[in-house]
Order: C-alpha cells, then sequence, then structure tokens
C-alpha cells in the first residue's frame, strides 16, 4: 500500500503478492480490526495512521522495493534447498 499515493485497490495489492483476493481479503480484514487500515470505498483501502505511509517508504519498505521484489522473492522459495 506504500507504494500508492493515495488509497490501494486490493486487487492491485493482491496482484503485487502473488495472491489470490481471498488471501489478501484475509490480511485486509485483520489490518481493518487492528486499526491500520480502513475502507475507502468499493475494494479501495488507506492507511488510518498519519504519516505512516511516509514512514514506510522511508524507513521499513525502502529495502525490499523494486519492480523485481516480488520475483525474486518467489524465485527464492522455489530454489530446492532453500531456507525461506
Amino acid at each position: 500500500m506504500a507504494h500508492d499515493d493515495g488509497p490501494s485497490r486490493m486487487a492491485g495489492i493482491a496482484t503485487r503478492l502473488g495472491v489470490d483476493a481471498t488471501y489478501a481479503g484475509q490480511y485486509r480484514l485483520r489490518l481493518i480490526a487492528a486499526e491500520v487500515i480502513e475502507p475507502r470505498g468499493h475494494g479501495l483501502v488507506d492507511f488510518t495512521l498519519p504519516g505512516l505511509r511516509d514512514y514506510l517508504r522511508e524507513h521499513a519498505a525502502s529495502s525490499h522495493w523494486g519492480p523485481d521484489a516480488a520475483l525474486a522473492s518467489a524465485e527464492r522459495q522455489a530454489l530446492p534447498g532453500s531456507d525461506q
């Protein structure tokens, strides 16, 4: 979600994570219950905490971003003997 400048589409989140909509929906429900995100319309969610998007962009997510990040992770998991 930190990639997006405003509310995020759940379909886009699921695609970026490489999971189906049902799987992403379960995490959506957990994050809504924890009051980290909130619904912003049909299929849209956004952060509830002011500044969280900027914080994630600057700190937590910065080392994992890039167009090939999800692909690289999937490739590591597919390698025989991989511990990740």
